[in-house]
């Protein structure tokens, strides 16, 4: 089974323009690929305006996008990406996992990925790996990691303060009992914790796995 490394965008040649970086790498594989099927790659990837203009003046997202291409021009089932979102841009960011995810779907790609983004995690991540200080301290499915961790609470706002409480009946307690005191209550409301926040907790140690 073949697979492809993509460490960083400087994984192509800045003074080749894409089509040339394309074409070079499909001899390096000794793969015969067609320039309609390069095009079609390019399109694929939003890069067809940018076919024949050099590398250099790209910017970090369609160096990205360059480098994801010519990884898989050797037909790789695995593809291994380390922190592939790293300097870009909102739009270039959004755009580049939307078309990993498209490519992991459609073609049967098998994506294993680094990253320090929860953005990243929350849109591509079927299975999680957490290390902390080289140690795993938790490895399998995203969805079981948040409903397991995801621990809900309810957030009462006063005009003078703020309560959070993770058990219900506590919390409409304590919201009739500051209704009982004459408090003015700005909002109640459940707050389902996010992978950010879960995060934030796991590496302070506040639980372990």
């Amino acid at each position: 089974m073949t697979s492809a490394v993509l460490e960083n965008s400087e994984n192509t040649y800045g003074y080749l323009t894409a089509l040339e970086n394309i074409e070079y790498f499909s001899a390096l594989y000794k793969r015969k690929i067609k320039k309609q099927e390069i095009l079609q790659l390019l399109e694929q990837f939003d890069l067809a305006d940018a076919a024949n203009k050099r590398v250099f003046n790209f910017s970090r997202g369609m160096k990205q996008k360059l480098s994801i291409i010519c990884g898989l021009l050797n037909d790789a089932k695995i593809l291994f990406l380390d922190e592939p979102t790293l300097g870009l841009d909102f739009k270039a960011n959004r755009d580049l996992l939307d078309m990993v995810k498209k490519m992991s779907k459609e073609h049967n790609k098998t994506i294993i990925l680094t990253t320090h983004q929860t953005d990243v995690i929350k849109v591509l991540a079927d299975r999680v790996l957490l290390l902390n200080k080289g140690e795993v301290s938790f490895l399998g499915e995203y969805e079981s990691f948040i409903q397991e961790n995801s621990l809900a609470y309810y957030l009462i706002r006063t005009n003078t303060d703020s309560y959070q409480l993770t058990d219900e009946k506590l919390a409409e307690e304590k919201l009739k009992n500051l209704i009982e005191q004459g408090e003015k209550i700005l909002s109640y409301e459940k707050h389902d914790r996010s992978i950010d926040e879960i995060l934030i907790d796991y590496y302070k140690g506040e639980w372990n796995v």
